[in-house]
């Protein structure tokens, strides 16, 4: 990390050398400027890998593995906007990202003897990601996000038909073309903090894989609704000056939708906890 002149930097990299898979270089460059007053762009790039399972890359009694599987590959890029406005106290983000999946595993079945998986899937993603972030009055913030998503599979491997996993030219499955977001934060009380969330998440294509050869099926949208709070116990010194109580209820509204298809996803729940530290 470091800073030449206005822009600020910075670069990483990451070397593996794995006993199955072999050498993996992967890295990341990112760069932001402010070019006029309360303005700033920011942009990045980079590469990342996902390692072959255990079950991929080694025999078990319901399949063969491929010890000559390569990792699965991504290249990415985004480039973005941020401007304060109102003396600073509102923030407007804008951002656009652009992603490659290259070498995505495959499960096909040539004869007993032959290896079941395969590096030859390939897919993309894109999308803009815009937000909002501001103080609405004293010891209230609101912020608020919504990302359009394009997906797009590049390459379906092995696969065909309309009920196979990766469909060429179709999108990926479970991945909203649209979702978002909003929420509250509230520090008026003495030593608390409230917390409110809503999320909207648009349909989403799926695979009903109940029966073969599977279904093409549509997951409905569904709204869900968050509520939490915190309370600094503050009592006495030493360890428990330190203790927060915490309290989060997810899906307050009890919505009922899937996240994968004939898996329907918890109801309501109530967390409860308590953090505690040490205090000077």
């Amino acid at each position: 990390m470091g800073d030449v002149g206005p822009i600020s930097y910075s670069i990483g990299g990451r070397y593996d050398d794995n006993d199955v898979y072999g050498v993996f270089r992967t890295a990341r460059v990112g760069a932001a400027t402010r070019l006029w007053r309360g303005g700033r762009v920011h942009g990045a790039m980079g590469t990342s890998f996902k390692a072959p399972t255990f079950l991929e890359s080694f025999s078990t009694a319901f399949s063969v593995g491929n010890a000559a599987l390569s990792p699965e590959r991504a290249h990415a890029w985004e480039a973005g906007l941020e401007q304060q406005v109102a003396d600073g106290r509102v923030q407007l983000t804008a951002t656009f990202f652009d992603q490659r999946f290259r070498d995505l595993v495959q499960y096909t079945y040539v004869d007993p003897s032959a290896p079941n998986y395969f590096n030859v899937a390939a897919a993309s993603a894109r999308g803009l990601e815009v937000g909002v972030r501001g103080e609405a009055a004293r010891g209230v913030s609101l912020w608020g996000n919504s990302t359009a998503l394009r997906t797009r599979v590049d390459d379906a491997g092995f696969q065909s038909g309309e009920g196979a996993t990766f469909v060429r030219g179709a999108r990926l499955l479970r991945r909203a073309p649209l979702t978002i977001a909003a929420g509250a934060r509230v520090q008026r009380l003495p030593r608390t903090t409230l917390d409110l969330s809503a999320t909207r998440v648009g349909v989403r294509d799926d695979r009903d894989f109940s029966g073969f050869p599977a279904v093409p099926v549509e997951l409905r949208a569904y709204t869900r609704v968050d509520l939490g709070g915190e309370y600094a116990v503050g009592t006495g010194d030493g360890f428990w000056r330190a203790a927060t109580v915490m309290l989060r209820l997810e899906n307050a509204f009890d919505a009922r939708f899937q996240e994968v298809a004939n898996f329907d996803a918890p109801g309501r729940v109530l967390l409860v906890g308590m953090r505690v530290g040490t205090a000077r």
